[in-house]
């Protein structure tokens, strides 16, 4: 991810309330410089703070992963390797790259995610099943994340807020949506993949990984 694309998603996750209800407590917002961001996929990860006094007001450090290890195994080498990481905050948002299944917020039962996320995506039996709700798109964004890499994550820092790496694009395009009087498609470009979007008061009709 460009410098760029991560100016806007800290900009706009910095005014975002996220709640995951499987880990999460209630937190009052906390100051972007006092806070790292880490942007986990199956194969990259990069991490990011604002800073003011750096060019572009951040802090962008992607991190090369050695191939032979796990993603875990990667990580808790970047918390010693790494020069933000290794600065030892104790405040984080995780943008985790993974599938995601969106359910209408008056559906959605706590209960039944995990089982009808794994009827939905295959290969992720031995992942950990979020859940984040989304109030201003009136859903809730189901997601895994690999078990041992969260224990990294809670390993070393203590408040964490995980979402999904989607959230703060969703969020943002949200606002736009409604200015002027056209319905509006919204594709998203990231490496070899794009996300196709649409809103509809207040909810998504439509979404479409590709």
């Amino acid at each position: 991810m460009q410098e760029s694309a991560w100016v806007i998603l800290l900009l706009v996750t910095h005014n975002c309330l996220l709640t995951n209800n499987k880990t999460m407590p209630e937190n009052p917002i906390i100051p972007p410089s006092q806070r790292v961001t880490l942007r986990l996929s199956s194969t990259t990860m990069s991490f990011a703070v604002i800073d003011d006094k750096a060019v572009n007001g951040l802090r962008y450090e992607p991190y090369v992963v050695k191939s032979g290890m796990s993603m875990a195994a990667n990580l808790r080498e970047a918390f010693t390797e790494s020069e933000l990481l290794s600065q030892d905050y104790q405040r984080a948002q995780v943008l985790i790259d993974t599938p995601v299944m969106l359910v209408p917020l008056e559906e959605f039962v706590a209960e039944d995610a995990e089982t009808l996320y794994h009827y939905t995506f295959t290969g992720h039996k031995n992942d950990e099943i979020l859940n984040t709700i989304l109030p201003t798109q009136n859903a809730v964004a189901v997601y895994p994340i690999n078990k041992d890499i969260k224990l990294v994550l809670t390993d070393h820092i203590k408040d964490i807020r995980i979402m999904p790496l989607m959230q703060p694009v969703w969020n943002y395009l949200h606002k736009r949506s409604f200015i002027g009087t056209r319905n509006k498609l919204f594709a998203y470009f990231r490496g070899k993949q794009m996300e196709v979007f649409s809103f509809f008061e207040e909810s998504f009709p439509f979404l479409q990984p590709i």
